[in-house]
């Protein structure tokens, strides 16, 4: 007997989705082909919250996507009350809704010491820096990518349909 539960989203470090999974990839599927699934997805409620359309739901879409876990209320994420649809129309802070990436303003200061040593830091960290006298110096770091990220690899998200 299988002891994960139907809806239990699981990552595999391969391309292929194992029997009993489907890959969460946000594609549409029929309600009577994966009825459990379907059940456990409406989440008490009366569709299910990633989409629902006739006889047909949809599965979460997590590619390309970190998962980050429910802020329910204790408020560590101060930006919940913007999280945007999930599928069933419902934003903030509910799981399965969803945040675009951000970049919080910031700036460093440091002791300057000196010309010499202060160009040097300019020109390895692509920085541009605000205040020339000798004290202390403001820096602003310029961005080298599209996104801020971690270091990350690859892996599948798969939920489970099935209870065997």
């Amino acid at each position: 007997m299988d002891s994960i539960p139907v809806g239990f989203i699981i990552t595999f470090p391969v391309s292929t989705v194992p029997t009993g999974y489907l890959e969460c990839n946000g594609q549409v599927v029929l309600k009577t082909s994966y009825p459990d699934l379907y059940t456990y997805l409406k989440d008490s409620g009366l569709a299910c919250i990633y989409g629902d359309s006739g006889n047909y739901f949809y599965l979460p879409d997590l590619r390309g996507r970190f998962i980050r876990g429910w802020d329910h209320g204790v408020g560590r994420d101060p930006d919940a009350a913007s999280r945007t649809d999930r599928g069933d129309f419902q934003g903030g802070d509910l799981v399965g809704t969803i945040q675009d990436e951000g970049f919080k303003s910031h700036r460093h200061s440091f002791r300057d010491v000196g010309y010499i040593y202060r160009q040097e830091v300019i020109e390895a960290a692509d920085m541009t820096i605000y205040g020339s006298n000798i004290g202390i110096i403001t820096v602003t770091m310029i961005p080298d990518g599209t996104e801020t990220r971690p270091k990350n690899i690859y892996v599948m998200h798969c939920i489970k349909y099935t209870s065997t």
